[in-house]
């Protein structure tokens, strides 16, 4: 993730000798001139491209080979305004997910951009209660990664899933393909006072021999 104002550099590796070019996409659909990106000198193979962002969003970046090497590949970056930090970042996602590719952690980047958003627009006060230790920020990380895991998990907003003989489902928040905020992710966040109260489940054992015998007990029978 990058801001607003930054010069970032991509670098295309393919075979040596080849001519690339390299073109920009804007978040607000503006498609920018093509470039020549001349191979780096003293590293064969690699083409780095450098450009500005001048936007917020996803930017992508399309570099095409052609002659020793015939290739198209995109690049995505995504640009926020500098300010408050998301409440997670992808390296924390990829910590209880998987191993993330480059391309995967602009988009889990972004994604957790817009949830951290829309948890503070639904509490307000969410960054001074972690100021003052009130909430855990390692908490409102987990609520904002729950909520990117379920788009990442099922982008396509499936119902139901078959692989082979397995088939899994998905729960009506799970089977959402928008960035949405569920009950638990409220009673998480939400301050003390206002969370639900705790329901505690007992386990009972009954010991045999500490009842007294009942006259109508008979064999492995109950008679009432």
């Amino acid at each position: 993730m990058s801001d607003v104002g930054d010069a970032v550099e991509l670098t295309l590796a393919t075979a040596p000798g080849a001519t690339v070019t390299a073109r920009t996409y804007a978040p607000d659909g503006t498609v920018g001139e093509e470039f020549d990106v001349p191979e780096k000198d003293g590293e064969p193979g690699a083409y780095p491209f450098a450009f500005q962002l001048t936007q917020t969003g996803m930017w992508r970046v399309t570099f095409t080979a052609s002659g020793t090497a015939t290739a198209t590949e995109h690049f995505w970056v995504y640009a926020e305004v500098p300010g408050i930090a998301p409440l997670a970042t992808a390296d924390q996602l990829a910590g209880v997910f998987r191993p993330l590719s480059y391309q995967e952690a602009q988009t889990v980047t972004a994604w957790l951009g817009l949830a951290s958003e829309l948890l503070r627009d639904r509490f307000p006060d969410l960054d001074a209660r972690i100021a003052r230790g009130e909430l855990s920020p390692k908490v409102a990380a987990a609520a904002a990664i729950a909520m990117v895991l379920r788009i990442t998990r099922n982008p396509g907003g499936l119902r139901a899933e078959t692989v082979g003989p397995f088939r899994r489902e998905f729960t009506a928040e799970g089977a959402s393909a928008a960035l949405t905020i569920t009950q638990a992710e409220v009673d998480l966040l939400a301050p003390k006072q206002q969370r639900p109260a705790r329901q505690y489940a007992g386990t009972i054992r009954v010991t045999p021999g500490l009842s007294p015998r009942n006259p109508l007990w008979r064999g492995r029978d109950w008679r009432w």
